[in-house]
């Protein structure tokens, strides 16, 4: 009968270490997966400021090429006025009203030059701000499942806690 207890008691006792093993293993397992987590994180968050950076470098970039399109379309608005007041008084401005043309063709020529580049940009700071908010999404997923694997090792450390306490 003591050596039923005895076998009993030593079987209690390796599976209680068996399981505490298990447990130690199960632990550096979601520790490591906590860290990865954690790293991703980070990184992503480090995308998301980049990110933010371009946007704001973009836009900047995007109001200067929109003051200079308003700026040519004045001196565009300048030069057709310039021109109906040559067209007024033909004797003497004919040269004027050659170079006003030439100038004219080239300021629109610019013109569309700069409204295709406003356009790209526009496009990257679409592209950019979409990225962004994938990352902002990725982040909180991540940041949820960090949340849910604490708790997960914090209900395996009580129950360990306990199964010690009940050795």
């Amino acid at each position: 009968m003591k050596t039923k207890l005895k076998e009993k008691e030593a079987s209690i006792v390796s599976l209680g270490k068996s399981y505490e093993s298990q447990l130690l293993g199960e632990q550096e397992e979601w520790s490591k997966q906590l860290a990865k987590a954690k790293e991703e994180q980070n990184s992503l968050t480090s995308e998301l400021s980049l990110a933010k950076s371009t946007i704001a470098s973009l836009g900047k970039e995007l109001n200067g090429e929109k003051k200079l399109i308003e700026e040519l379309k004045i001196q565009i608005d300048s030069i057709k006025t310039n021109l109906s007041k040559a067209g007024e008084e033909k004797e003497e401005y004919n040269n004027l009203k050659t170079s006003s043309c030439r100038k004219a063709d080239l300021d629109a020529k610019l013109l569309g030059e700069r409204e295709e580049k406003f356009q790209q940009l526009k496009e990257k700071l679409e592209l950019a701000l979409s990225d962004t908010s994938r990352n902002k999404e990725l982040i909180a997923n991540l940041t949820r499942e960090n949340e849910n694997l604490k708790e997960l090792l914090d209900r395996e450390l009580k129950i360990e806690t306990n199964l010690k306490h009940e050795l």
